[in-house]
């Protein structure tokens, strides 16, 4: 065998291991810096609310029923009073045995008791508006307290509303991620029942 022939698979040899060797250590930097740029991402934990359970089975959220039931009922005392006013009214106006002078002050008499019965109806129905503000933002206070509790207490760092109208912001639903349940019981532990008059006050 020739000393050249010798040389020249030596050089051959050398140049294909430092060849594998570069391309060994490429391949490792190209991975490692993919593998360390995957671990700064961190892994996040979604919580899921269904908010209209949550509206329709929440114990405070009855409370703006009785609010309805207010309105409704004032809005009916309103309307009778009205319907009563307007009877006296046209009373007084063809009872042909009064003069002129006796219908003018039966009249005006009519007319300041419908005021005074009307301001006082504004001013329930303005307590009724004052309690339903009151009641929103109290209920939106203790919602805000209960999701956060729930989230430090799962180690959520999201919670999604996935009933939110129209548009979809939940891809993906996972009954194990679905809090509504513990949001609802935790909410009615720490407000069961409201007194809308302690709420006036």
């Amino acid at each position: 065998m020739d000393m050249r022939d010798v040389t020249t698979k030596k050089r051959c040899l050398f140049v294909v291991i430092f060849f594998i060797l570069v391309l060994s250590i490429f391949i490792t930097e190209y991975f490692f810096d993919k593998m360390s740029s995957a671990k700064s991402f961190e892994i996040f934990k979604i919580g899921v609310l269904d908010g209209e359970k949550l509206k329709s089975t929440a114990i405070c959220f009855k409370s703006h029923e009785r609010i309805a039931e207010a309105v409704t009922a004032l809005l009916s005392k309103i309307q009778k009073a009205e319907s009563q006013t307007k009877s006296a009214y046209e009373k007084v106006k063809n009872d042909q045995n009064l003069s002129s002078n006796e219908k003018n002050k039966e009249l005006s008499r009519i007319e300041t008791k419908w005021k005074r019965i009307s301001s006082q109806y504004n001013s329930e129905m303005q307590s009724i508006k004052n309690s339903d503000i009151k009641l929103s933002d109290l209920i939106q206070m203790k919602l805000l307290y209960v999701i956060e509790t729930v989230a430090k207490f799962l180690n959520l760092n999201l919670i999604l509303n996935k009933s939110s109208g129209n548009m979809l912001n939940v891809f993906y639903n996972s009954k194990d991620i679905d809090v509504t349940d513990l949001i609802i019981q935790k909410l009615d532990e720490i407000l069961p029942n409201i007194d809308l008059e302690e709420l006036e006050k």
